[in-house]
């Protein structure tokens, strides 16, 4: 939902108002503690249709909202959501849109207090090695 106050719009969904930071993949290895605690993994496994698909998981311990997007040269081309017990979720795009000439960013969001949906981490590598894969990202502490 959203409100509009004269010139400005606030929204339930924000960016952190700590500056979001940016990491790399290999943070994502299971083991890393990111700044706000956080610990994720990111598995690659071959996808049969040559697509890339982005799946969203989190482990039986992480209940509050969790969501992905992945953005190339601005603009947003898809979004996997979740919480609670709901299994994972999942969105596919062109394998094409992705490679180190295309500034893809791939968002990492969560809910925070007071349920505020908040843009946390931004992972930015050369996406090149996703094409055709299917890249699960797990929550597994938060």
């Amino acid at each position: 939902s959203t409100q509009s106050t004269g010139d400005h719009t606030t929204a339930t969904m924000h960016h952190s108002l700590h500056a979001h930071t940016s990491r790399k993949i290999a943070e994502l290895d299971g083991k890393t503690v990111l700044f706000d605690g956080d610990v994720i993994l990111l598995q690659k496994t071959p996808n049969k249709n040559k697509k890339t698909k982005f799946i969203l998981q989190r482990s039986k311990d992480v209940t509050w909202w969790k969501m992905i997007t992945f953005v190339s040269d601005g603009k947003r081309l898809g979004q996997a959501e979740g919480q609670d017990s709901q299994g994972p979720s999942s969105f596919v795009i062109d394998p094409n849109l992705l490679g180190a000439d295309k500034n893809g960013i791939l968002e990492l969001w969560k809910a925070k207090a007071f349920g505020s949906h908040e843009h946390i981490y931004d992972v930015k590598d050369d996406f090149t090695s996703f094409k055709g894969m299917n890249v699960t990202i797990t929550w597994l502490k938060d």
